[in-house]
């Protein structure tokens, strides 16, 4: 799995937590500039679209924060995912260097085994070959 470089996510998050510091401060001083309608209509227009833009920019990083919680919630599923791959790769290589032992120890048995049984063969005098049985 192609997991993003961390070191380029923590990056974009403090990129994130930082625009957001610089931003909050504008969102409040435009949420106190729109709380009243103004009472002189010439001032209207202008209202209006600065109510509009705080409409629009709670939309905005409302999306940006469920985003960002999406994206840390699949990072950490892959990392997760990722340790479990890694826990069973290395459980694998331990299965490995077991059964390869166990072949090592199975082998030298054989080995021990077959010489035995030559070794009794060659003590044993030969079995007689039963006579054809007539047909």
């Amino acid at each position: 799995m192609n997991l993003p470089d961390p070191r380029a996510l923590e990056d974009a998050g403090w990129q994130l937590d930082y625009a957001t510091e610089q931003l909050a401060p504008l969102v409040e001083l435009l949420e106190l500039r729109c709380a009243e309608p103004p009472t002189n209509p010439a001032h209207r227009a202008r209202w209006e679209q600065n109510a509009a833009l705080l409409r629009a920019l709670k939309i905005y990083t409302g999306s940006v924060s469920v985003l960002h919680e999406l994206e840390a919630q699949q990072v950490g599923e892959m990392r997760k995912e990722m340790t479990e791959a890694q826990l069973r790769y290395t459980m694998m290589g331990v299965e490995r260097d077991y059964l390869k032992q166990e072949v090592q120890q199975l082998n030298q048995r054989y080995y021990d085994v077959l010489d035995t049984l030559i070794a009794l063969q060659d003590r044993l005098p030969p079995l007689p070959v039963p006579h054809a049985l007539p047909a």
